[in-house]
């Protein structure tokens, strides 16, 4: 037996944001890649693309390690309750 999935299903608005967003942002990449392969001026904009990401990964695993204890120790709060 197929195990059955929780909670409601996503709406297609919230799909259709995604989506998008994920599009604009292969988009922007792709042109970024190329004008950095052709050594144009909007190349520069390339490092300070990669380095937000960078630092944006950086603060969400800070975040994660202060939170993930935090969420286990409810869950196992609410279990034994």
């Amino acid at each position: 037996m197929a195990p059955k999935t929780a909670g409601p299903p996503i709406p297609l608005s919230s799909l259709l944001f995604a989506l998008s967003l994920f599009a604009m942002l292969a988009v922007a990449l792709v042109w970024l890649g190329i004008g950095s392969i052709q050594a144009r001026c909007r190349a520069r904009a390339l490092p300070i693309f990669s380095w937000s990401w960078l630092v944006m990964g950086r603060l969400c695993l800070v975040m994660m390690a202060f939170l993930v204890p935090r969420c286990k120790r409810r869950a196992c709060l609410r279990g034994a309750a």
